[in-house]
């Protein structure tokens, strides 16, 4: 374990190796009961770093870097959902953590892993990649691979960003969502996405062959918190709260005001960090 910085509480980087032999690589900090961080799509463990220094004051957080980002080894020519779960399980056994929490595609797999884990207690998931009768589109798969193949890795952004955004982006002009996406995603962040396109695609591919498994989740044994920000303003985050409660009527549902989907990497750590503590540690 390498100690990589010191302040109230420790933060160190650590690693495990997966049931394929990938090295997965975490950031643990803070003390308290064991709760493991879980990424989304276009995004790494350090895109969460606010998030986990608010939470490690109450709790030993795990924040994990999934298959193909920074401490961790490559997603891999087979990736599968099911690499990510066995990724999370094993995490889950080296550490001992009884809480998971998941945003957007981490949601996904946290919900999944809860599925098959039955040492978690209780999962917590914002705006989670749940689709439902192809709430969560995959029409733009193939002019996204396509400028992948040509290399043009801002083209390929743009179409992900009108195929998975709200409506209103849908209605923009791709040329004119080019530049917005200049204009307003600051260069460092872009060239992170741009880094992760492949990953992205080979994780929203897996989200497709999903869909509709959603009823699987009445098997959950852990207590299930569904939280969503009030602007997030995704087609399929309405239709998979409200299929999910019906699905699994013990599921607690939270509106986070002012926040959109980006509240626990960017718009609103705090907020979200606040209704963990409040869930995960309710007696």
């Amino acid at each position: 374990m390498e100690v990589i910085n010191k302040k109230q509480n420790m933060l160190s980087t650590d690693s495990i190796l997966s049931n394929d032999g990938t090295k997965i690589g975490y950031y643990q900090q803070g003390r308290g009961p064991g709760l493991i961080l879980i990424h989304g799509a276009l995004s790494s463990a350090e895109n969460y770093a606010r998030l986990a220094e608010i939470l490690a004051k109450d709790f030993t957080v795990y924040n994990v870097d999934r298959r193909g980002r920074g401490l961790s080894g490559p997603q891999g020519m087979n990736y599968s959902l099911e690499k990510d779960v066995e990724d999370i399980n094993k995490l889950q056994a080296r550490t001992g953590a009884l809480y998971l929490f998941g945003h957007s595609f981490g949601g996904l797999v946290a919900l999944e892993t809860a599925l098959q884990n039955t040492a978690i207690r209780k999962i917590a998931v914002y705006d989670p990649a749940v689709s439902i009768g192809g709430s969560i589109s995959a029409a733009w798969m193939p002019d996204y691979k396509k400028y992948l193949s040509e290399g043009r890795a801002l083209d390929a952004f743009t179409v992900f960003s009108k195929g998975t955004g709200p409506q209103a982006a849908k209605k923009v002009p791709h040329w004119l969502m080019k530049v917005l996406l200049t204009l307003f995603i600051k260069k460092p962040k872009r060239m992170q996405m741009y880094s992760l396109l492949k990953e992205s695609l080979a994780e929203h591919e897996q989200v497709a062959k999903n869909d509709n498994t959603y009823l699987n989740y009445k098997q959950l044994g852990a207590d299930l918190l569904f939280l969503m920000g009030e602007k997030s303003d995704l087609d399929y985050i309405e239709k998979a709260s409200q299929m999910l409660q019906a699905a699994v009527p013990s599921m607690e549902l939270k509106i986070l005001p002012g926040l959109n989907h980006f509240g626990p990497d960017r718009t609103g750590p705090e907020s979200v960090a606040a209704a963990l503590k409040d869930f995960l540690l309710r007696e």
